[in-house]
This record gives structure tokens, C-alpha cells and sequence, in this order.
């Protein structure tokens, strides 16, 4: 009776090596995620392992290597789409920027209007 034990046991803690996978690349992708070209790769492939790995045996490390990948890969959207809008607005913000052209273009017209 105990030799069955055991072996439903062992049969049952089966883990498959990509959802061992997922969770080690999400967690170097969050640990390094400074190194893009390291963090961003390492997370969209803890993506891919991990929802491959959620079919399989040992769903919960496959479930944390899918979160610790769409964790680091949220941060890097966000940092990006940040990066991105303040170069924008700096663009229209800056000493030849849009806005500035404008409101000089303005204010000569309103200094003309004044000598004449």
C-alpha cells in the first residue's frame, strides 16, 4: 500500500522542463530588466513557455513564469511609451518646437499690429 502512495506521488509532482523554463526567464527578464536586450526577449520567451506549459503538468510554476514575463514586459511598454511621450513633447516644447514657432509667430504679428 505505501509503494502506491509513493508512486502517485512521484507520478503527480511531474513538472515539464518549460514551465521550470517560463519561471527562471521571468525571473532573469524582472531581475536584469535595465539590460533590454536581455529582459525582453527573456520575458516574451517566459510568455511563450509559460502558456505552453500551462497545458502540462505543473501549471503553477508556468503560471508564475507567465506573470513574471508580462510583468517585465509591462514595464518595458511602459517605459518606452514614457521615453516616447516626452521626446514628443519635448519636440513641440523645445527652442525650435512647434508651440514655440507658433506663439513667436504670434507675437510678431501682434508687435507689427502695435507699430503700425
Amino acid at each position: 500500500m505505501e509503494k502506491n502512495i509513493e508512486e502517485q506521488v512521484v507520478k503527480n509532482s511531474k513538472v515539464t522542463g518549460l514551465s521550470i523554463a517560463a519561471l527562471v526567464l521571468g525571473i532573469i527578464s524582472i531581475v536584469l530588466w535595465c539590460a533590454w536586450f536581455i529582459s525582453i526577449p527573456c520575458s516574451i520567451l517566459a510568455l511563450i513557455f509559460g502558456i505552453i506549459g500551462i497545458k502540462k503538468p505543473g501549471k503553477g510554476l508556468a503560471i508564475a513564469g507567465l506573470v513574471t514575463g508580462a510583468i517585465s514586459l509591462t514595464i518595458w511598454l511602459v517605459l518606452f511609451m514614457a521615453t516616447f511621450a516626452v521626446g514628443f513633447m519635448e519636440g513641440l516644447n523645445g527652442e525650435e518646437g512647434i508651440i514655440n514657432k507658433a506663439k513667436y509667430a504670434s507675437f510678431a504679428t501682434e508687435m507689427q499690429k502695435i507699430k503700425e
